[in-house]
């Protein structure tokens, strides 16, 4: 051989050795890792539950949201209200609920997750047009026809107000 092929060759076999020490040293972390996650496993339903509720209500929004496009409004309602749950203190997640509720019918139960809506954020237009529409189906006008006025306040040129100026104009006094 010549000496540049011996050269090579034991360039080779150093990059073979560093190679096999290389394998070694990541099946060692390979195990190490196994047996972390192992231990995290073990630990997680009482570990972690708080730390991720709050990043979960958001995915629960969001389920509701795919049931209730699928037609399945008393999921979606118990996704909305499992958010809720996690998040009190977000009225996206209130008016959800609320609003499903209507579509189910159950006007209570929507007027009471409205009325928590509007507290949590006052200028929720839209919040209103909703709780309106809950109060009109009960027949109590007068509390609808206030919070249909409220809307007009907030969104006077929005899409809805001509829905709310002609809901408003059907309301016996």
């Amino acid at each position: 051989m010549g000496d540049d092929a011996i050269q090579l060759n034991s360039e080779v076999e150093r990059l073979r050795a560093q190679n096999l020490e290389t394998q070694k040293q990541n099946e060692e972390l390979r195990k190490q890792l196994a047996a972390a996650q192992s231990m995290l496993h073990q630990s997680k339903p009482q570990d972690t539950r708080a730390a991720t509720s709050m990043n979960s209500a958001p995915a629960l929004n969001d389920e509701g949201m795919r049931l209730y496009k699928e037609k399945k409004t008393a999921e979606a309602a118990q996704k909305f209200a499992e958010a809720s749950r996690l998040d009190p203190a977000n009225p996206l997640f209130a008016n959800n609920t609320g609003f499903a509720y209507y579509r189910l019918g159950q006007y209570e139960e929507a007027i009471r997750w409205l009325q928590q809506t509007i507290t949590l954020d006052p200028k929720r237009a839209v919040a209103y047009v909703n709780l309106g529409d809950a109060y009109a189906k009960l027949g109590r006008n007068g509390e609808a026809r206030q919070v249909y006025e409220k809307y007009l306040e907030l969104a006077p040129d929005s899409k809805s107000a001509a829905y709310v100026r002609e809901k408003l104009s059907t309301l016996a006094p």
